[in-house]
């Protein structure tokens, strides 16, 4: 298939992209058990902001190297600025490759509709926002059958609370504090953009521990540094939370899918070791980390040894990416 030279440039760019992140990816998953080693030596807030990191490492590392090296080289070596047979394989690559990214945009865009169009129903229902508990992050009440507590929305994120928890008979002082202390936490941290970009990142979504993936992974990690933001090393609030959660979990629903927000209620197969850690009361302070982060920084600086050695083969690599097939 004869292309033109804009063409020939972006199907080189979505293969070069799309090849590298899945390999990046793969890496990274072969590479799970020690890496989850080394982040069960970390605090919980480093974790779950490296369990975050290494969802989109493996598309950074991609866009970087392909435009560092792949894209440089094919620019500088071309000189057929007039349509060019492209191979089959190619144009196949390239197309799957914009179709993914273009379904995760959208979904994230979908996202963002979806988060607009329900915080604004909440606010309208409400009438307006309360200052439960004096925090800073506003706190909107609103009437239902069924309660619910999340952290919801982007650019101005509220705490969802049902009026029931909140009036007489419903929460204690304590725990509706601690509680909402746990969701100011989430906002503090920005983890509904967090969730945000995670949805609109193209990932294999690969199983790295207890049929669970990276994602679930950064979400219970979340969860837990938030517990911990909320009831610091107070034995009191701790405990607090803990009877709250499960108080909670079998009359809390989780607010509408598709919707960016931090549900305080977890999945139940999550509810147990979220209470036992609360129950625990383990301090913040991660354990010294030991030689296998030495180990890992090595693999890395091995890597990109590798790459920089393999620059002679970069030079080619545009040239059979366009004629794959």
């Amino acid at each position: 298939m004869a292309l033109s030279y804009p063409l020939r440039l972006a199907c080189l760019v979505a293969v070069s992209v799309g090849l590298l992140q899945i390999g990046f990816e793969l890496l990274i998953w072969a590479a799970s058990p020690v890496v989850l080693r080394v982040l069960g030596a970390v605090s919980l807030r480093r974790r779950e902001r490296a369990l975050y990191g290494l969802q989109l490492a493996p598309v950074a590392l991609a866009v970087a190297v392909t435009a560092s090296f792949l894209v440089p080289e094919y620019v500088a070596n071309e000189t057929n600025f007039a349509p060019e047979g492209v191979g089959w394989l190619c144009v196949v690559l390239a197309a799957v490759v914009a179709a993914w990214w273009a379904a995760r945009v959208l979904a994230g865009l979908r996202m963002v509709v979806r988060t607009v169009a329900f915080g604004r129903a909440c606010r309208a229902e409400a009438g307006g926002l309360a200052a439960v508990g004096g925090l800073e992050t506003p706190v909107v009440v609103v009437d239902g059958v069924t309660p619910r507590i999340a952290l919801v929305g982007l650019m101005r994120p509220f705490i969802f609370v049902s009026k029931a928890l909140v009036a007489e008979g419903g929460l204690g002082p304590l725990a509706l504090e601690v509680v909402l202390e746990h969701e100011r936490s989430h906002a503090a941290q920005g983890d509904n953009w967090k969730l945000l970009s995670l949805q609109c990142v193209p990932r294999l979504g690969l199983r790295v521990s207890e049929g669970k993936g990276w994602m679930q992974l950064w979400q219970n990690s979340a969860e837990w540094a938030a517990d911990e933001d909320a009831v610091g090393s107070n034995r009191g609030r701790a405990l607090a939370l803990a009877e709250t959660l499960v108080a909670l979990a079998r009359t809390v629903s989780r607010t509408d899918a598709g919707v960016a927000c931090t549900n305080f209620i977890c999945d139940d197969a999550e509810l147990a070791s979220r209470v036992e850690r609360l129950i625990a009361c383990r301090p913040a302070a991660g354990r010294a980390m030991d030689g296998r982060v030495v180990a890992v920084v090595g693999c890395l600086v091995v890597a990109v040894v590798v790459v920089v050695g393999c620059s002679g083969v970069l030079r080619e690599l545009p040239e059979r990416l366009l004629h794959l097939g």
